[in-house]
């Protein structure tokens, strides 16, 4: 794995931090309006777009370069660490799936034992007997498991699926921005409660 050059990305901030002041007071001085009001002020506009726009291209040809052995550093580490931890992370899921699974089928025991419970009483009275002496049963809902790793809690915690798409409110759906984008890109004169217009933007070729 080819480790970041730290000089190099020292060195190459250094001289960024030259650049770009130097060249914000240049530009400030050669086009100090704060609005366009003739053919001669977009001129010198476009002159310093095309610097300024120059000047970003190189910055982030050395910044790649700078960062790209860190970038596939971390990247490298990642990827091995996704492969030493995914199968143990399988495993967490599996466990949680399995008791998350025992406590939701022992919250439907209890449930149907005390419905089972009011049934019999309501039974015994209907017949015009004496209630017999019942001896109730305990059940303790168990909270949380200690052990020599950690603590683990059971809580209550809500959670959805998507049942009938149909009836979800449109306040709850989002915009695909980029399927959008790319279809007003490619030509689509309309789309349904989307206004599309042509604007005039600047753009610097080299």
């Amino acid at each position: 794995m080819e480790e970041p050059d730290r000089e190099k990305a020292e060195k190459g901030i250094a001289l960024l931090k030259q650049q770009s002041g130097g060249l914000i007071d240049e530009l400030t001085k050669a086009f100090p309006g704060t609005e366009i009001m003739s053919e001669g002020d977009l001129i010198l506009a476009s002159e310093a777009l095309a610097r300024i726009t120059r000047h970003l291209r190189e910055w982030e040809k050395t910044r790649t370069e700078i960062v790209q052995p860190a970038n596939n550093f971390v990247r490298s580490i990642n990827e091995m660490w996704r492969r030493l931890t995914d199968p143990v992370k399988q495993e967490e899921s599996r466990l949680r799936t399995m008791m998350s699974a025992f406590r939701a089928k022992e919250s439907r025991r209890r449930q149907q034992e005390y419905e089972e419970s009011l049934q019999h009483v309501d039974e015994v009275f209907s017949q015009g007997t004496p209630a017999p002496e019942v001896v109730a049963e305990v059940h303790t809902d168990l909270k949380q498991v200690v052990t020599d790793h950690g603590n683990v809690n059971f809580t209550s915690v809500r959670k959805w699926a998507v049942e009938d798409a149909d009836k979800i409110p449109r306040e709850y759906w989002i915009l695909d921005d980029a399927r959008i984008t790319k279809l007003v890109k490619g030509g689509v004169e309309s789309i349904p409660g989307i206004k599309i217009w042509v604007e005039q933007v600047p753009v610097v070729r080299s």
